[in-house]
């Protein structure tokens, strides 16, 4: 089976079995695929044998109001066979909404249309809508006829995506703040529009950085309008974490006009963080070396906005999280939760410290987590006091 293919099945294990904690913003693959999912082609509903209800996020411009836009598929209705390319008989709009207004990052829109089909759906069926050249979200849904009338396999989720996604704990005291495209800058880097709590009680910080990314597009502007997603870095002055540990972060409504706290209890073989790298998949059982990553980039300097690195006098051109030497972690398995090995993370020899070249190309500190004791096939993960566990992965022959 392919490893990629394999890897939701591993992350629901995870949660199923084990009671892992996942936050889906914190990894790009999964954080990816509910921004695409949001901004684009949410989903599709049967509303009659001939009608098909479609709803769209921010990201929709062109001709989406014309049936060139769109092709009606079906693996289970000769009618609908996916060399036929059916488009539907005519479009029209329900209805469009205002889900946020903001000065900041543009207005967030909602629009649910009716796609009037050439000839009835047949009960039992999966239908497919795609869509071509209208959304730079995601372009397509599908519904089984009747089943699923009057239903939608989207949940709305506008507070949560469009505002305070959540908090990542990342070791050494530093935090990351994760936020979605409402987000106002020039209020963010002030460190009194946030309130930290630890077990209830308020811990001072200070902030450190931020680090923007594009989040998807918008279906407008030549070229096209980005949507932006945002961390905020800050590092805890005088508390670390330790397990067990509940984090509560609110954040001031003027740094964002949507979802404004979230909270994290920390538990270092069940809280997933993305500081913990794997080698693509998996391993080969017979692999002469077997390594997994740890390493944090928090952006390059100076900052787009605030942060105490930006006010020295020669700022460092990046930054990431300097973890101590020799620092131990724990290899388990991921179907039962047993101890497999132990063993301690070593520091990658970077370019310069080598000798090789006057610089150094990591954006990184970077620390090796050997795994080559690990020959027996199976599903593992790794765990580090106060930084958390890494996904799973597996090892085959």
């Amino acid at each position: 089976m392919n490893f990629k293919a394999f890897l939701p099945l591993l992350l629901l294990a995870s949660l199923a079995l084990y009671g892992a904690e996942l936050n889906p913003f914190a990894f790009p693959r999964t954080e990816r695929s509910i921004a695409m999912e949001y901004y684009g082609l949410r989903g599709a509903e049967a509303l009659s044998p001939t009608e098909l209800q479609v709803v769209f996020g921010t990201s929709l411009g062109g001709d989406y109001d014309k049936p060139e836009a769109y092709s009606i598929l079906s693996f289970d209705d000769p009618a609908y066979g996916y060399t036929k390319s059916i488009r539907p008989r005519s479009v029209s709009v329900i209805r469009q909404e205002l889900e946020l207004k903001t000065s900041y990052a543009g207005n967030f829109m909602k629009t649910v249309l009716k796609l009037t089909l050439p000839q009835p759906m047949k009960e039992g069926c999966r239908y497919a809508v795609a869509t071509e050249g209208i959304t730079y979200g995601r372009t397509g849904a599908s519904v089984i006829y009747p089943q699923e009338a009057g239903k939608t396999e989207f949940v709305e989720k506008n507070m949560e995506v469009l505002g305070f996604r959540g908090i990542e704990n990342l070791g050494e005291s530093c935090l990351r703040l994760m936020f979605g495209p409402a987000f106002n800058p020039a209020e963010a880097a002030k460190t009194q529009n946030y309130l930290i709590k630890i077990n209830g009680r308020a811990v001072p910080f200070e902030m450190i950085s931020t680090r923007s990314v594009i989040d998807g597009h918008r279906a407008q502007g030549n070229p096209l309008e980005t949507i932006l997603r945002h961390d905020v870095f800050v590092k805890l002055t005088d508390a670390s974490v330790k397990a067990g540990d509940r984090i509560h972060v609110e954040v001031a409504w003027n740094v964002t006009s949507s979802a404004q706290d979230a909270l994290l209890t920390f538990r270092p073989e069940r809280t997933f963080t993305s500081v913990l790298h794997i080698d693509e998949y998996g391993y080969l059982a017979d692999q002469d070396s077997k390594e997994m990553y740890l390493f944090c980039w928090m952006g390059d300097y100076p900052a787009v906005f605030g942060g105490i690195q930006s006010k020295l006098p020669l700022p460092p051109s990046k930054l990431s999280i300097a973890y101590p030497e020799n620092l131990p972690f724990k290899v388990f398995s991921e179907r039962d939760g047993k101890l497999i090995f132990s063993g301690k993370i070593k520091p990658v020899p970077q370019s310069r410290a080598a000798g090789v070249w006057n610089r150094d190309f990591p954006s990184e500190k970077i620390y090796s987590i050997d795994l080559t004791p690990l020959t027996l096939p199976g599903t593992y993960f790794i765990s580090i006091g106060g930084i958390g566990r890494s996904l799973p992965f597996q090892v085959r022959k």
